[in-house]
């Protein structure tokens, strides 16, 4: 669903960023709702996907 309206309101390349971003979705709703374990390493990578994201998103 995001990535059909990051392709409406964006090029190729911000929704193929988009949709790269599914595992950082995955690690946060399994930690809110399955109540999985979050340790430093996973919030680093969450932190790395979502700037590079950004960094992506903001040059376009």
């Amino acid at each position: 669903l995001l990535w059909l309206l990051s392709l409406k309101v964006g090029s190729l390349a911000v929704a193929a960023t988009v949709s790269a971003t599914t595992p950082v979705f995955a690690a946060l709703l399994s930690s809110a709702l399955l109540k999985e374990e979050m340790n430093w390493q996973r919030w680093l990578g969450v932190l790395a996907a979502t700037a590079g994201v950004a960094a992506v998103s903001y040059s376009t």
